[in-house]
């Protein structure tokens, strides 16, 4: 079933992996200079959770993200954000 919604997303997803310190400096400069949909996968567990489902319904365009945390996420969550 992943893959058939991996497959069924018809625009890629652009994912930045980025300081800790800087993602909210990202996000606001996103914002400020364009009409992009960005989510972020860091946080809590139901955080991340959320930023994935953002990546299944098509309403994220953008992923930031830290080092640290795209380094320890789960397989599906991999297969989301690497594909």
């Amino acid at each position: 079933m992943l893959k058939e919604l991996i497959a069924a997303r018809r625009q890629k997803l652009i994912l930045i992996v980025a300081p800790s310190s800087v993602l909210t400096n990202w996000q606001r400069e996103f914002s400020t200079w364009g009409a992009f949909r960005v989510g972020i996968y860091h946080g809590s567990a139901e955080s991340r959770a959320a930023a994935v489902q953002s990546i299944l319904h098509g309403t994220a365009e953008i992923m930031l993200t830290t080092y640290d945390t795209f380094r320890y996420r789960t397989a599906q969550e991999c297969t989301l954000l690497c594909f």
